[in-house]
């Protein structure tokens, strides 16, 4: 399964409220909305993006769930990045 980052996509920091969470996927829909550009598929794409992110952020305990998500996914990231660099020290190998 792809990563999506909903907070990148709604355009909205992590610590904004519910409050504006909804305020700017009100925002993105007026202008993504797919009657506005005749159905265009990269539109269309866009506008499900953008109500697949809200349905997730709008929601409290989906967010919850989403937020404990991204941080094991940062925590699994940072064990790979330390095991590469203890890998390329021990094999003496430059940084790419």
């Amino acid at each position: 399964m792809k990563f999506k980052n909903y907070y990148k996509i709604l355009g909205v920091k992590r610590t904004a409220s519910t409050a504006d969470i909804k305020s700017r996927y009100k925002e993105l829909v007026k202008i993504f909305h797919p009657d506005k550009h005749n159905g265009h598929p990269s539109i269309v794409r866009k506008f499900q993006e953008i109500k697949e992110a809200y349905d997730v952020l709008g929601n409290l305990d989906n967010r919850l769930e989403y937020s404990q998500y991204l941080h094991s996914q940062t925590m699994v990231k940072s064990i790979v990045e330390m095991k590469d660099y203890e890998y390329r020290k021990e094999r003496n190998i430059k940084p790419s």
